[in-house]
């Protein structure tokens, strides 16, 4: 089931043996299947994600998505370069945004080079730079972007604020050995399992990590690559990939439940890695569905 729109792709098709992982020219056969998990157009997945908005999808008859009803959108810890850069995509698409961090300050700052960059965008919505807490308790739902290392305290100080909130946990845990980056995820799995089972009340959603920071920061062009998520809430996953659609050339993309953050972490390091050599900021995309 294929949807082109003149900003946003919508693309979920069943199980494809051939399919690839492209990293810009780089392909890599063989094993995407470990990434995805979409299943055939009557499959929970598929279903998960439009929720009974297709009413002939079997016929090939593909409505638009809903835009998002996403109104404000905070970052915890979003003064890196990947909460600074989606900061940028959402407000070009029309939402608030709200960018944490523990310094007052820094997040005010953050918000300024975020408000810099949007000069060159006409009518971008108001970026502004507040505490953490602030941040949780303005927005409508939230992005994770804390060192892995501060993830837990920061949930212990915020999950009052983010109770009953959608929260996308971007975060990898990577440790470096000679300035080599290697997947380091927690005993449990991933950093967004051990999140969710230490705040099970929040509505969790995992994913983005493949994306580049650097392409996030221009406004202007065009992505062509896909968001990848995953998670156990099935609302939670269509809100966040409507919200992702309205990036352009930016294909949500469902891996299935919360346990694929795993192999979503353990990307990051692939892709630096991939990065260094090829002295690139390629990111991930998902080669083999039926595109059409």
């Amino acid at each position: 089931m294929v949807h082109t729109g003149p900003c946003q792709r919508y693309v979920f098709a069943g199980p494809q043996a051939g399919a690839m992982l492209r990293f810009g020219p780089i392909v890599v056969k063989g094993v995407a299947d470990s990434f995805i998990d979409v299943t055939d157009a009557q499959g929970s997945a598929l279903n998960c994600l439009f929720r009974g908005r297709i009413a002939k999808h079997l016929e090939g008859i593909s409505p638009h998505l809903p835009e998002s009803s996403v109104s404000t959108i905070g970052f915890i810890g979003g003064t890196g370069p990947e909460g600074r850069g989606l900061a940028v995509r959402f407000a070009v698409a029309g939402h608030q945004i709200v960018i944490g961090s523990r310094d007052a300050s820094r997040a005010t700052e953050a918000a300024d080079e975020v408000k810099a960059i949007l000069s060159e965008v006409n009518d971008a919505a108001d970026v502004r730079g507040a505490l953490n807490a602030d941040a949780a308790a303005a927005s409508d739902i939230v992005f994770l972007a804390v060192p892995y290392a501060g993830m837990i305290a920061s949930l212990e100080q915020l999950s009052s604020s983010l109770t009953g909130k959608i929260c996308v946990n971007v975060i990898a845990p990577l440790s470096f050995a000679s300035g080599i980056p290697a997947a380091a995820p927690p005993e449990i799995g991933s950093a967004a399992e051990e999140a969710a089972q230490h705040t099970p009340d929040l509505r969790w959603v995992a994913g983005l990590h493949t994306l580049s920071a650097r392409d996030l920061l221009k406004p202007t062009s065009s992505l062509d690559t896909d968001a990848i998520i995953c998670g156990d809430d099935n609302d939670a996953k269509l809100t966040v990939s409507e919200l992702l659609s309205e990036v352009p050339g930016l294909r949500p993309i469902d891996a299935g439940s919360l346990q694929s953050a795993r192999y979503l972490e353990g990307a990051t390091a692939l892709l630096i890695n991939i990065n260094k050599r090829y002295k690139s900021h390629a990111s991930l995309t998902i080669a083999g569905l039926n595109v059409g």
